[in-house]
């Protein structure tokens, strides 16, 4: 993965991270109430105007690459929408300022639902079908890439909810049209008069790789070095873990151990510091044993330098494919680890 930028929200009242920020209907504010992840989020007030936008702006600096995605954290929370009502949450925009991808929240019924978008060379949205999402935090992922050529309508579009994919598609006409150069986030566009309050988003990442950003460990501060133990559940059929040790971490078989060559536990032991243990958690593969399908389990336990911990489970159900060259789909409770040939 090759991070264009990270928006972390680290300081109270700072929105410096943003290239600019616009209030023509509300305030957009970084503070503790929009803390989704870490210590401070963005809390987006809209006032009961039918027009305008309260969004900030960040640069993408990789303007040449037919791939990107983004990823943030979202609270609809005090967000008051009447059926029917919709505005864009994120979109990315080229040189011209045209649409090029995005994320919609749209309000069907007593639902809330979430639209990721492309624009397609003629102007024309080819939109993903909308998903339902609950009055919670959630966590949005989009990937976006451009078709082969200018005479092959395969461009792609894939949604992840909570770290599972939920929809794709790969016929869309997207070669011609210019490479975004800005993301823009908040209430963006297209804000209906029956929208208003407040809302939250947090972690606002984009990468330009090509493929899912996934899932990373936040820290607990104040973050000087920490630790991540990652162990699995089934002892039937045992899969096993591989971690691809890049960064200046160290990766054991287990807590008793100080070394270990990072393939083929059920136990992983990686230490280091905050940025290097995530950066390293994007390599984490899951590899079921030939013939087990079913459920699974990863906890993964976080711990900092003054022995602060957080745990979370991620669970996986194993999924037979249709065929030997086929791909399954590891399909995660939390986040997707890795899909993986069927042997």
């Amino acid at each position: 993965m090759s991070t264009d930028f990270n928006i972390t929200h680290p300081i109270d009242g700072d929105e410096s991270e943003y290239d600019s920020v616009t209030e023509t209907d509300g305030t957009f504010t970084v503070n503790a109430a929009g803390a989704i992840t870490g210590s401070y989020g963005v809390s987006v007030q809209v006032n009961s105007a039918a027009s305008g936008t309260v969004r900030g702006d960040a640069t993408i600096t990789n303007t040449t690459t037919k791939n990107f995605s983004y990823r943030l954290e979202f609270d609809p929370n005090g967000l008051t929408m009447t059926d029917g009502d919709e505005f864009l949450l994120l979109v990315s925009r080229n040189g011209s300022a045209q649409s090029v991808d995005g994320l919609e929240i749209i309000k069907n019924g007593a639902n809330y639902e979430v639209l990721a978008i492309v624009w397609r060379d003629d102007g024309v949205r080819a939109p993903l079908t909308a998903q339902v999402f609950s009055d919670a935090p959630h966590t949005f992922e989009i990937l976006r890439q451009y078709a082969t050529d200018s005479t092959s309508n395969d461009g792609y579009l894939e949604l992840w909810i909570d770290n599972i994919s939920v929809d794709s598609r790969s016929d869309i006409d997207i070669d011609g049209r210019g490479k975004p150069v800005e993301v823009q986030v908040g209430l963006t566009a297209g804000r209906d008069s029956g929208t208003s309050g407040t809302f939250y988003f947090d972690s606002l990442k984009g990468d330009d790789a090509g493929g899912y950003i996934g899932l990373t460990i936040t820290g607990h501060e104040p973050m000087t070095s920490d630790s991540v133990t990652i162990t699995e559940s089934v002892t039937v059929f045992l899969p096993t873990l591989t971690i691809v040790c890049t960064e200046a971490v160290t990766i054991g078989e287990s807590v008793l151990t100080s070394a270990g060559s990072g393939t083929g536990f059920a136990t992983m032991l990686i230490t280091g510091v905050q940025a290097d243990i995530n950066a390293t958690l994007l390599t984490v593969m899951y590899t079921s044993n030939s013939g087990y399908t079913g459920a699974d389990t990863l906890t993964m336990t976080s711990t900092n330098a003054t022995n602060n911990t957080d745990t979370d489970t991620v669970g996986i159900a194993v999924v037979p494919a249709a065929s030997a060259s086929d791909y399954d789909v590891v399909t995660l409770a939390e986040a997707p680890i890795h899909r993986r040939r069927v042997t």
